[in-house]
Order: C-alpha cells, then structure tokens, then sequence
C-alpha cells in the first residue's frame, strides 16, 4: 500500500516525493525569475506549475534537471 503526502498543496506518493528530492540534490540550482523562462514547467519536487506569464512573477530554480519551485527548494535542498 502506497503512502501518501502533501507537498505545497499536492498530494505525492512518499517513495516519488523521496525519490525526486534524492535526484533533486545531485544538481547545481541557480536562481531564476519566472518571468525569464522561456515556456512554463512543473517543479520536479512537487510538481507546481512554473509559468512565466502568471503573476505575480515568483522566483524558482533552474538547473539542467529542470526546475524547481522556491517551497521546494526553501525546504528540501537549501
């Protein structure tokens, strides 16, 4: 039976949440702006969309693993 979690407001499977952190470390993040994205992505930690034609501009994390938002990176792998 699978274990369930919330995480920024989505509902994630312990062991995929676990996982994506796990894989979510091993990359160098670099501070972006949404609004200097080029299309939009999904946080590879819990899954939020990163939009950068949605106000209020927010701040995430780019790294060549993708993307993460700023919950996700404040509280995972800072």
């Amino acid at each position: 039976m699978s274990t369930w979690i919330e995480v920024n407001g989505a509902r994630i499977e312990k062991e995929f949440f676990d996982a994506n952190v796990d894989e979510a470390k091993n990359y160098d993040w670099v501070e972006t702006r949404t609004t200097d994205l080029v299309e939009h992505g999904h946080c590879m930690i819990c899954g939020v969309t990163i939009d950068p034609k949605t106000p209020p501009m927010m701040r995430a994390y780019k790294s060549k693993g993708g993307l993460v938002c700023d919950y996700c990176y404040g509280h995972f792998l800072k």
